[in-house]
């Protein structure tokens, strides 16, 4: 599939009441062009970070 491209579109929201009650972790940071997002699982926690063009 040489020549493919894939766009992603990101939208985050602020936390409602029932996700803050829960004490809720953002895994997501955005800055510029440039999206991070954590992914958390029991055994560990990992970084990503994708460009965006």
């Amino acid at each position: 599939m040489s020549g493919a491209s894939v766009k992603v579109a990101v939208r985050v929201r602020p936390f409602n009441s029932r996700e803050m009650g829960k004490d809720s972790k953002c895994i997501i940071q955005m800055s510029g062009n440039t999206t991070n997002y954590t992914h958390t699982h029991y055994y560990a926690s990992t970084v990503h970070s994708a460009r965006l063009h």
